[in-house]
């Protein structure tokens, strides 16, 4: 009872936090402003329950390319408003070296959260790696664990597998997008 109260106390002061960093007025808002063909997948789309513990691994696993890991949770307005901006990234960059990988931070033994989350990501053409925690997991150990105060947060990777910078708020998106244009153009 004690985690249950722990984390829709967390929940609740992240959808707070997470609310000052809605996207600005220039950045597209979710669905309607970016351009649908970057919303139509060209492959499955699929939710990948992880331990905390293979996080750094999945990471890892990609090195060679440019990463952009976004971190988002249903509950997160915000987050929901700028993920489109992954999937045109993974749309654009992919081909030219880089890997989009989403991780979904919500309860992972609430069943009805995992298929809105799983629907969202389909609607959303995420055919590219989507993470979450495994069932029996605890969402607020992985919020610590990462040391991450507020969502939605974009962490991006070079070729080299070293954590470039993090970038905290949907708004941010363009400086992402900048940053991996700077780390692809390097990689060549």
């Amino acid at each position: 009872m004690r985690f249950a109260c722990h984390r829709w106390w967390l929940g609740a002061v992240l959808s707070v936090v997470g609310a000052a960093c809605a996207p600005s007025g220039d950045a597209p808002s979710h669905g309607g402003d970016l351009d649908q063909k970057y919303l139509k997948p060209s492959g499955p789309v699929e939710l990948t329950p992880i331990k905390l513990s293979q996080l750094k691994e999945q990471i890892a696993g990609l090195k060679g390319k440019v990463v952009v890991v976004d971190f988002w949770a249903d509950w997160c307005e915000p987050c929901k408003r700028a993920f489109p901006h992954l999937v045109r990234l993974h749309r654009l960059y992919g081909p030219k070296g880089l890997a989009a990988v989403s991780v979904n931070l919500d309860d992972p033994d609430n069943s009805a959260t995992r298929g809105r989350v799983l629907g969202f990501l389909q609607a959303n053409g995420a055919d590219f790696l989507n993470l979450a925690p495994a069932p029996g997991e605890e969402a607020d150990q992985w919020f610590e664990s990462l040391q991450i105060a507020s969502i939605p947060q974009m962490w991006v990777y070079g070729p080299d597998g070293e954590l470039v910078r993090k970038f905290v708020g949907g708004d941010q998106y363009p400086a992402v997008e900048r940053l991996v244009e700077t780390l692809l153009a390097s990689k060549n």
